[in-house]
């Protein structure tokens, strides 16, 4: 005995409608939001909130960049004190010895004229250690005198 089956695929015209309907409602809904997401893109207000959005994501940018340099600046302005500081007590300390003679009056004949104006020729140590014997009584030493020179015009 052979038993066919025959498969039938029966649609109902109502079906069809439907899904017409349906599909159409999508297109419509889509072409809808297209509209308005157009609107949207083209308004004032999210033209603001586009700018605002990107304000603030350059200000964290800039303020990421920023923050190493400023702790370096933070860091070489503290080495500069310190250098500064060092400095000025090494020029105290250069200084510590030092003394200024005012009114030391200086020789005729130990002056030239040369092309920066009025040069000595007189030995300034020498004439420090003369003045300190004559005027002050007291016995100074070549070797006790690092260096010796006129500052300003010459008396």
């Amino acid at each position: 005995m052979s038993v066919t089956r025959s498969s039938k695929v029966t649609t109902k015209p109502s079906s069809l409608a439907e899904s017409a309907k349906s599909k159409d409602q999508s297109n419509e809904i889509q072409t809808a939001m297209q509209v308005e997401i157009s609107k949207f893109l083209k308004s004032d207000e999210f033209k603001i909130l586009l700018k605002e959005s990107i304000r603030g994501v350059i200000s964290d940018m800039v303020q990421c960049a920023m923050k190493p340099l400023q702790d370096k600046i933070v860091e070489l302005e503290a080495k500069v004190e310190k250098r500064q500081e060092k400095t000025n007590d090494n020029e105290q300390y250069s200084r510590r010895y030092s003394i200024r003679i005012y009114g030391l009056s200086q020789a005729p004949g130990l002056v030239q004229e040369g092309v920066d104006g009025v040069v000595p020729k007189e030995n300034c140590a020498q004439t420090v250690i003369d003045f300190c014997k004559a005027e002050l009584g007291v016995i100074v030493k070549r070797e006790e005198i690092d260096r010796a020179h006129r500052i300003g015009r010459p008396i």
